[in-house]
């Protein structure tokens, strides 16, 4: 999949369950210098320790159920290992737009917060919510909505793809993202 990429589809967001096992060495790092380490509390009682190894999500369920319900799915991306800059691993001419992020979740706002890690990084060391981005028709918004459901998954809407240089933009934190 992803030799029909072109313009004019949307980024849909499928939900993570948290690290997902991008981006450990820096939470460990960050976690680590914590006077209490991996006991640290976070806003909903949980240790910092907890939230890290709370188990990944598996597709595969997901990718089929897009399957079954008919989604015209272009591409689909993981969001590991380079976080929101490996939406553009596709090497084709083509703009990312993302215009609507999820509230990531508690571990990452507390990584960030006594990291620090500013949001150029975060992006793009974790997936701050999202594991996999879905990129299909606009046409496909409830059949990606009902997939995710079957999965016991989130969904979004994140942006919308456009002719231009390849890069991803994240327009609320004002953050591109370029090949290499």
């Amino acid at each position: 999949v992803g030799n029909r990429l072109t313009d004019s589809l949307v980024i849909y967001g499928i939900a993570s369950s948290g690290i997902q096992s991008n981006g450990v060495s820096l939470a460990r790092k960050i976690v680590e210098k914590q006077k209490k380490r991996y006991f640290t509390r976070l806003p909903s009682g949980r240790t910092i320790g907890e939230a890290l190894l709370t188990p990944c999500v598996l597709y595969s369920p997901l990718v089929e159920a897009l399957f079954e319900e008919g989604v015209d799915v272009k591409y689909i991306q993981p969001i590991t290992g380079h976080g929101f800059a490996k939406v553009m691993r596709k090497k084709i001419p083509l703009r990312y737009v993302i215009d609507n992020l999820p509230v990531p979740q508690e571990e990452f706002k507390f990584m960030q917060a006594v990291g620090p890690v500013e949001d150029e990084e975060a992006y793009k060391v974790w997936n701050m919510g999202i594991g996999l981005v879905v990129i299909a028709p606009e046409a496909d918004k409830i059949k990606v909505g009902k997939a995710a459901k079957k999965s016991n998954l989130g969904s979004y809407m994140l942006g919308f793809t456009e002719k231009g240089e390849r890069e991803v933009l994240i327009t609320e934190k004002n953050i591109t993202y370029k090949p290499k």
